[in-house]
């Protein structure tokens, strides 16, 4: 495993790709508003860029991974400045980080969360990013409060979660902002919270996301879309426009479902399997948000094999965790489940992926099957 040390001044910064391991040995550095010290490290992983900004001389080892020294501003002047503005934000108050992928929105909002610690308790972060989240398995959302500074959220148990069953809102949106404005509900009542958003904007999703922050009414909208696409977002709340930071990965098609099969592989190849029966079990379809009969389902799920199609599963109300069926039996269905919290399943709601043997996806629309 190849190591390197390498000594940084002050006003060098340094860019460096995963998968890789970094130790602080002399000085202190930041990353994302985050302060690692002397004998502190951190594991950047395979599909993650960090820019290091160093405090003053610092020694670095680096074990695996790219790195390379860059003149350009890691931090932009105006996430600064948005930093002191949203600095403001107290228990009950929002703000709602819009833009498209590969904008920079998940680094932001890391940014706003660590700086925004050094001055309050708790922060609740919501991803509402079902597509490529950085928190739990896609076709999710979820919640969590932090009370330390992150560089990577990957990883790290949800407080909250909801099952949306897409990886886009397209045929979801509706549940889509019901379940994020829940979410966020229940995450301002402790702290102030951070919200990042999908990079859906084209083909409607401008429009999803005036609906959305219509319906969250966040104190502030941190945009990183032209002048002209926020003029709508004004008449909601105060707008904040940023800029894309140069060196954030512009990641392709293939590369996104890459890294979602991983965490579909992360969440299912140790579940538990399990076997529900279907007596005074409540069956909801993600789509179109409503109740259907069991045999209903069963019959759809046997002829157009649907085996593997993810599901949230509820108890005491709650989303408790997300299964992927294996087979829908006469009295029961068997699935393997990843439990944020082990209750008794009383409903669960059939979102519109499938996942086979090997992690991959593809959609089924459930509207073109049953209604």
């Amino acid at each position: 495993m190849r190591r390197k040390e390498i000594s940084i001044q002050k006003g060098e910064n340094v860019l460096l790709d995963g998968p890789s391991k970094l130790e602080v040995l002399t000085g202190e550095i930041e990353i994302y508003g985050k302060i690692l010290k002397r004998g502190e490290n951190v594991i950047v992983r395979k599909d993650k860029r960090v820019a290091i900004i160093p405090h003053v001389s610092s020694t670095l080892r680096i074990t695996s991974g790219r790195f390379f020294l860059t003149e350009d501003e890691v931090i932009p002047s105006n996430w600064v400045k948005t930093c002191e503005r949203v600095s403001e934000l107290r228990r009950g108050e929002s703000a709602l980080i819009i833009g498209k992928a590969d904008s920079g929105k998940s680094t932001l909002a890391i940014y706003l969360i660590n700086k925004l610690l050094e001055k309050k308790e708790r922060i609740f972060f919501l991803e509402g990013d079902i597509g490529q989240p950085e928190i739990w398995v896609p076709t999710t959302i979820s919640g969590i409060f932090l009370e330390r500074g992150v560089i990577d959220l990957e990883g790290y148990f949800p407080s909250f979660m909801e099952f949306v069953g897409d990886i886009t809102p397209r045929k979801v949106y509706r549940r889509n902002i019901r379940l994020i404005t829940f979410l966020n509900k229940c995450g301002k009542e402790e702290a102030p919270v951070i919200i990042n958003s999908d990079g859906w904007i084209r083909n409607g999703g401008l429009e999803h996301k005036i609906k959305l922050a219509r319906q969250l009414n966040p104190q502030f909208i941190i945009s990183f879309l032209s002048e002209r696409l926020n003029s709508d977002f004004k008449e909601i709340g105060r707008v904040i426009e940023v800029n894309r930071p140069k060196y954030i990965k512009r990641r392709g098609m293939e590369e996104r479902r890459k890294r979602r099969i991983r965490k579909y592989w992360k969440a299912f190849s140790s579940a538990v399997l399990d076997t529900i029966e279907i007596k005074d079990l409540k069956i909801e379809l993600a789509e179109i948000e409503r109740e259907i009969k069991y045999e209903k389902v069963r019959k759809v799920f046997e002829r157009d094999k649907l085996r593997g199609i993810l599901c949230g599963l509820y108890g005491e109300g709650k989303c408790i965790g997300v299964g992927r069926i294996i087979e829908m039996n006469e009295g029961s269905i068997t699935l393997s489940v990843n439990y944020i919290k082990k209750e008794k399943i009383e409903g669960m709601v059939l979102g519109n992926i499938i996942i086979d043997s090997e992690f991959n996806e593809w959609r089924v629309s459930w509207e073109d099957k049953i209604v």
